[in-house]
């Protein structure tokens, strides 16, 4: 092959390397933060939360039982 030719080769595969190497480091930083999404939470927090989700699913207002009539603020005007 003439050397000008391998030079231009050479090159194309450089940039071919390059893109791939951005692609590559582009797709661990998005695996990265998905899994940073779910880890920042400590494993209290994260079973709290799987609990409201559960209960939000059930449709459950809240733990709390509801508020009797005497314990409701009243609007003053």
């Amino acid at each position: 092959m003439h050397p000008t030719t391998l030079n231009d080769v050479a090159k194309a595969r450089i940039a071919d390397w390059h893109r791939q190497a951005e692609r590559d480091g582009m797709a661990r930083a998005a695996r990265l933060a998905r899994k940073e999404h779910a880890r920042h939470l400590p494993r209290r927090h994260r079973a709290t939360a799987f609990a409201r989700r559960v209960l939000t699913a059930l449709g459950a207002r809240s733990l709390r039982p509801p508020a009797q009539p005497e314990q409701v603020p009243r609007a003053t005007s």
